[in-house]
């Protein structure tokens, strides 16, 4: 595993607290932890679909890093370098070759 495959810094983020009135939840997101991350972007196919009229488009990516305990899928990405998106963890993570590393798929966080 080489360290160069880590070219972009990345930050997790946790959704805040739920409103403690009507228990929703918060608006507010809070910092987790920032990492060195390979961003690949997925490779353009069937990636548009068309829903009740509207066309919609994937902007989808796989993210790896080296193996990190609480990471989970309600937490969002944010590329401080490269694209510099906020995106949403849709899959994953998964740990991988002897659990040195973390894999998991993004699309862009649409509010």
């Amino acid at each position: 595993m080489s360290a160069f495959k880590y070219n972009q810094r990345i930050r997790f983020e946790r959704p805040g607290p739920a409103d403690p009135d009507y228990g929703t939840p918060g608006s507010t997101w809070l910092p987790v932890a920032e990492v060195w991350a390979k961003v690949e972007d997925a490779k353009p196919s069937k990636s548009e679909s068309t829903e009740h009229g509207l066309r919609l488009a994937r902007d989808a990516a796989t993210v790896w890093i080296r193996y990190r305990d609480g990471i989970t899928s309600d937490m969002r990405v944010v590329e401080l370098t490269g694209r510099k998106r906020t995106l949403s963890i849709t899959g994953g993570p998964a740990s991988i070759n002897g659990q040195r590393e973390l894999e998991f798929t993004v699309e862009k966080y649409s509010v």
